[in-house]
């Protein structure tokens, strides 16, 4: 088998299976990026963006920096005063701006904070995916950018798959199920989502199919020699036809996959940061980011044996009805802090993989603009994406604080308008990514909307 055809074939089992800022450092453990790759971090329940960059606090009551903390207090847990909001306006963020809008990022998150200052942050405003509240099918439409899914349809691809597709790569799936953004199409089946693209790294030391180590038990190790036997065996009597043959054929090139990572893997030594994630006491809180991460740089790690278009990471618990602040803040500081998890790997990675990196961050909708009664947000329409990276020409794309929002900020459902579709978002990722692919793997991006006044072609640099 080729290494294209290994590549192509490479399958999961889907359904079973102290430095801040931007200091970093080589490591001779990855290998250079050959182009670039995109990691989409899909921050599930709708996370609340406006309480991670909210507006820079003014004393003006006709303006939007002191009537946000007024609809906000509850939610910020501080009294409805002036005063109060002008105080945790200073003690509760870093102040930012873009030399016309101020706006602030939450305290903690003082890589994030790094990355603006250096211009290697993409502030996407008012972005917008399904127009329902309803996190599954805003999920689905989201995982699809296909903005016409129903709200009873299943994604058949996802955008990532479709990349792997355009490219000739694969998607790593970091997470420990795939997300059906990592499905390409099917050439088997039309209907059904295809898998010989994703590669599941849920578990680096449990890549391809289980061999046991040479010092096993030897009951074990016949087993494992004879089963291989079985299925050598069996693939060499089947007609061409059989369909039984997939599953020989799913079965070598998962231990092929497995014969050519895992002593990669073996040998891979963690850098500190990494191996300190979920090891030591300096171990994150939010375990699933944290292992995830760890497993995005094995994918990195990979990049010299499979050739990588995308990874997928999904962290959950972004859902603040309630208690928004205990509940929303610890999980933004483990990601963008500066001992948080991508904090710590920006410092390992080398300059020829930091520099074709595309961080992605968003959720499948986001929160209203003002409180509720249980010091939380519920949900909304309309929310930012960020862009992050060297690859990302950092600003602000779209109106991040609407003046029109003012007029709807007692009303008692009030939404961020969705301005811009995803897939209008999308498509300068996707030629960023794949030059002259974006039309063809979003169909319905001649349709979308783009804020007006706002060029998102500028996104990266070239």
């Amino acid at each position: 088998m080729n290494r294209r055809r290994l590549l192509q074939g490479a399958a999961t089992l889907a359904a079973l299976l102290p430095v801040t800022g931007l200091h970093r450092r080589a490591n001779a453990n990855l290998p250079p990026l050959p182009h670039p790759v995109v990691v989409h971090t899909m921050m599930l329940g709708g996370p609340d963006f406006r309480h991670l960059l909210p507006p820079a606090y003014t004393s003006d009551p006709n303006s939007y920096g002191n009537a946000f903390y007024r609809v906000r207090a509850s939610a910020l847990r501080i009294d409805a005063t002036p005063a109060a909001w002008e105080a945790y306006w200073r003690s509760a963020y870093i102040p930012l701006d873009d030399g016309r809008t101020g706006f602030g990022m939450l305290a903690g998150c003082d890589w994030l904070a790094d990355m603006w200052r250096a211009g290697n942050v993409a502030i996407v405003a008012n972005v917008v995916g399904a127009e329902s509240r309803d996190h599954e099918h805003a999920q689905r439409v989201w995982e699809s950018a296909d903005r016409t899914l129903s709200q009873v349809s299943a994604p058949r691809t996802g955008w990532g798959g479709r990349l792997a597709d355009a490219t000739g790569g694969n998607v790593f799936s970091l997470t420990p199920k795939p997300r059906p953004f990592c499905f390409n199409r099917n050439p088997d089946d039309a209907l059904s989502p295809g898998t010989r693209r994703v590669i599941t790294l849920a578990d680096p030391q449990a890549i391809g199919l289980y061999t046991p180590p040479p010092t096993a038990e030897p009951t074990a190790l016949g087993i494992h020699r004879a089963l291989q036997q079985y299925y050598a065996a069996v693939d060499a009597t089947l007609p061409a036809a059989a369909p039984q043959r997939q599953f020989t054929a799913h079965e070598h090139q998962l231990r092929a996959l497995g014969d050519r990572l895992r002593p990669l893997f073996d040998a891979l030594v963690l850098p500190p940061e990494i191996e300190g994630l979920t090891r030591s006491a300096t171990a994150l809180a939010t375990r699933p980011l944290a292992l995830q991460v760890r497993n995005l740089y094995h994918a990195l790690a990979a990049a010299g044996e499979v050739d990588v278009s995308a990874a997928s990471h999904a962290f959950g618990n972004r859902d603040s009805h309630d208690l928004q602040q205990a509940e929303i803040e610890p999980k933004l500081r483990d990601m963008f802090g500066a001992q948080g998890a991508f904090a710590r790997l920006y410092r390992v990675l080398p300059d020829s993989v930091s520099s074709r990196l595309v961080l992605m961050f968003s959720g499948e909708f986001g929160r209203q603009l003002r409180a509720n009664g249980d010091a939380g947000t519920d949900h909304g329409r309309g929310n930012c994406v960020l862009l992050v990276g060297l690859p990302v020409r950092g600003g602000i794309y779209g109106e991040l604080f609407p003046d029109a929002e003012l007029a709807r900020l007692e009303d008692p459902t009030p939404d961020i308008d969705g301005r811009t579709h995803l897939d209008a978002l999308l498509g300068p990722l996707r030629d960023y990514l794949a030059p002259g692919t974006a039309d063809a793997v979003l169909p319905a991006r001649a349709t979308a909307n783009v804020e007006a006044g706002v060029a998102l072609g500028g996104l990266f640099r070239t």
